[in-house]
Parts: C-alpha cells; sequence; structure tokens
C-alpha cells in the first residue's frame, strides 16, 4: 500500500491488520533537491530527506503507530555501526533510531547488519564501478579499515526467520555479519582480480578526500560524501561482549563474498565474461 512516513493516517492504513511490521526504511546519503524548497519548520533546504529524520524520527514514528494499531512485533532494520559517538552522522542517526524504537517500543526486534554485499550493493559495485572509472583507487587510511561484509540473501532469510519467531525473539537485538573480516584493500583487490582491471592503489589524506567528497556530495546522486568517508574510517566487524544473536542462532551458514562475487561483478570486466568463453572473443 502507498504510504508517505510524514503522512501518519497512510502509515496507519498500510500498518492495518499486520501481526508485524519490519521498517526497511533508510538513506545511503541526505537526498537533494536542485534548489532550495520550504521544509516544514519554514526554513529553506535543499535537503529531501535528512538522515536524523529517516533513520531516527521516521522510525520512532513508525513504532509509536504500530504499538497504537495493536501490531504483535516490530522489527527494525538498523547497522552494525551504529553508535552515537561515531564520526558519522548516517552512523549517529542509526543509533539514535535504535533508541527511539525502544522507547516507543521496548519488545521490538533490532537487526543491525554489518556492510551488505550482493547484485545490487553500495559496496562491491561501488568499488569495482569507481575503479573502472578512476585512473587509480583512492584509499583512506591506507586501507587498513576492518570489515566483515554480510551476502544480502543471508541478511533477507534472517528476516523471515525472525518473522517466523518473533514471539520467541521478542526485545532482541541480531548482529548479522559475513564469515571473514578483510581490510578495506583486500577487498579493493579482492574486486580487482575478479574484474581483471587493475589500477594503481593510492593512499590519500583524510583533507583531500575529504574535498572530493564535499564537491561531490552537492550532486543529486553523488558517487562520494564526507560522510562516507567518515564511514569508511571506523571497523564494521562482529562485536564482542554483547547479548546480540547472530545469524547461527537462526540456524544460517553466512556465505563468503568469494562464492557469489563473480556473479554480479564479471559485467566489469573488459567485454563482459564472454572473454573467457572459446570462441567468444
Amino acid at each position: 500500500m502507498p504510504f508517505s512516513p510524514r503522512d501518519q493516517e497512510s502509515v496507519l492504513a498500510a500498518m492495518s491488520n499486520s501481526d508485524v511490521v519490519i521498517n526497511l526504511i533508510g538513506k545511503h546519503y541526505e537526498t537533494k533537491h536542485l534548489v532550495p524548497t520550504r521544509r516544514a519548520d519554514g526554513s529553506l533546504s535543499r535537503v529531501n530527506y535528512a538522515f536524523d529524520e529517516v533513520h531516527a524520527e521516521i522510525p520512532r514514528t513508525l513504532a509509536k503507530l504500530a504499538k497504537q494499531a495493536g501490531v504483535q512485533s516490530f522489527i527494525h532494520m538498523s547497522a552494525l555501526s551504529a553508535d552515537l559517538a561515531s564520526g558519522s552522522k548516517w552512523s549517529q542517526s542509526k543509533a539514535k533510531g535504535e533508541i527511539a524504537v525502544k522507547e516507543e517500543f521496548p519488545e521490538a526486534i533490532i537487526v543491525k547488519p554489518a556492510t551488505v554485499f550482493g547484485p545490487e550493493d553500495r559496496f562491491l559495485n561501488w568499488i569495482a564501478e569507481s575503479n573502472d572509472r578512476l585512473p587509480f583507487f583512492p584509499l583512506i587510511n591506507n586501507g587498513n579499515t576492518l570489515v566483515q561484509p554480510v551476502y544480502s540473501l543471508d541478511v533477507g532469510k534472517a528476516l523471515m526467520s525472525i518473522v517466523n519467531q518473533h514471539e520467541k525473539f521478542a526485545g532482541a537485538t541480531f548482529q548479522l555479519v559475513g564469515p571473514a573480516e578483510y581490510s578495506y584493500k583486500e577487498v579493493v583487490e579482492f574486486v580487482s582480480d575478479i574484474t581483471t582491471v587493475k589500477k594503481p592503489l593510492v593512499d590519500v589524506p583524510e583533507y583531500i578526500a575529504k574535498l572530493a567528497g564535499r564537491a561531490l556530495e552537492e550532486t543529486i546522486a553523488p558517487l562520494l560524501t564526507v560522510d562516507q568517508i567518515e564511514q569508511m574510517k571506523e571497523d564494521v566487524v562482529a562485536l564482542e561482549g554483547t547479548n546480540y544473536y547472530d545469524l547461527k542462532d537462526l540456524d544460517i551458514e553466512p556465505a563468503s563474498m568469494d562464492k557469489f562475487a563473480f556473479d554480479y561483478l564479471h559485467r566489469f570486466r573488459p567485454g563482459g565474461h564472454f572473454v573467457q568463453v572459446s570462441g567468444y572473443h
């Protein structure tokens, strides 16, 4: 059903007669108009949806309305990097969203995936596309930041399993991670091997990267933003010493990147995958 998160009546209509509500609303970057428009508070701004509204205010509204509608279980998609102390506004807003949801719906289930990879991801595809377009691939902090990528299909399976056991997991938090940790440099090298597009890896000073991000984030669909650079500086790996559930608690064996990445990255190879088949090159 069509709804607007800024229109509570439409949200309630969409939730009516639902036992479980899953919030998957999120923004990779703050979307903008070409020219400033009038916001609800009367101010002029190019930003259409800011991180705090998308990741904190809207989840609060949805959780509150779900409770009001008598929904049995509210499942909120957050992020493993959610942290109020993060240098990234995106990660801060994700942490605010978790707090807001729990305040409105204490039994809510929080799902915190690590960096997600899959056919339409903004991770491996972004690296492959940047590597294809640029004369060199820029690294932040020598590419030492750690990630523990999780397969998109595993995230989908986890959500379905949680839905089927929502009463058992009421109030729980899940962290969804892949089977291995990689440095950002290792991931870039992995993508380069698959695509066969070899470019020099260059460590770029943070201030230069942010200058580029500040210019690019003014575009409608930015290739890079200052906030993404902040995210690239922070490890996104399994959190130790927590009472979080994980994929194994749902009887899901996490898939590795090397098993599925070729299926959708081969399109970045010069000539595609046909160059490897006799008679097609």
